[in-house]
This record gives C-alpha cells, sequence and structure tokens, in this order.
C-alpha cells in the first residue's frame, strides 16, 4: 500500500497539535471541538493508508463515537487523554515510515474506542448509567 505523503503527515499532525491544549485543559471543556478534530485525524490516515474499508469503518465509527459520547454526557478526561497519546504514536509510526506498527495501533485504538462505545450505551443510543 501507499506510504502516507509529507503532506498528509503535516496536516495530521497540525490536528494533533490544535487539539493539545483542549485535550490536556482542566477541566475539558470543549468536547466537541475534541471530536471533530479526533475524526478529522483519523480521516487523513485512512486516507494516507489508502485503505477504503478504514476509512469507512472510521466514519462509521466516528459518527456512533460521536452519537454515544453525547448520550454519555461527559466522557472521561482520561479517555480523552489516551486517545490523543495513542493518535500520536500512530502519528510518530508512520512518521518512521512503519506502516505496520502504525495499522497495529490504529487497530487497537479503534477497538478501545469499540468497547467505550458499547460500554456507554445500548443499541438505542441511550446512555446506560
Amino acid at each position: 500500500s501507499r506510504h502516507i505523503t509529507d503532506e498528509q503527515l503535516a496536516e495530521a499532525e497540525a490536528i494533533l497539535e490544535s487539539m493539545h491544549p483542549l485535550v490536556f485543559a482542566d477541566p475539558v471543556v470543549d468536547h466537541k471541538t475534541i471530536v471533530a478534530q479526533d475524526v478529522a485525524f483519523h480521516h487523513v490516515i485512512a486516507k494516507g493508508a489508502d485503505n477504503g474499508a478504514l476509512a469507512a469503518l472510521v466514519d462509521a465509527l466516528a459518527d456512533r463515537t460521536f452519537v454515544a459520547r453525547r448520550a454519555i454526557g461527559e466522557f472521561h478526561e482520561e479517555q480523552v487523554r489516551r486517545s490523543y497519546d495513542e493518535h500520536s504514536a500512530i502519528l510518530g509510526a508512520l512518521r518512521q515510515h512503519d506502516p505496520d506498527r502504525a495499522r497495529l495501533l490504529m487497530s487497537h485504538h479503534l477497538l478501545i474506542i469499540e468497547d467505550f462505545v458499547s460500554d456507554g450505551a445500548d443499541p438505542g443510543g441511550e446512555a446506560v448509567h
């Protein structure tokens, strides 16, 4: 598969940089922007990975994650920060042109989000706790 371009790396990096102050704010308040940036980051990576299936998965997850997180109301700051750190690791692997490592990190990251989403909301989208 194609390697991610330098432009795409720079774009992903810019997204993470702009998120940093929001993610590490105390308390985290701007969830809407964080989620939007999160989705934007995933799109850049999916595009760079030239992987239609991954891009589709990211789309589906982004929508469900957004709905579930809104249903939960406040999602944990710890989760927001862990997610940010995982994004940094994914970006690092891509920058080292290690697409296999990036793919593993991304898969792991998406699994965690999936678990978080299914724990947080029932299929009807209502918060369970």
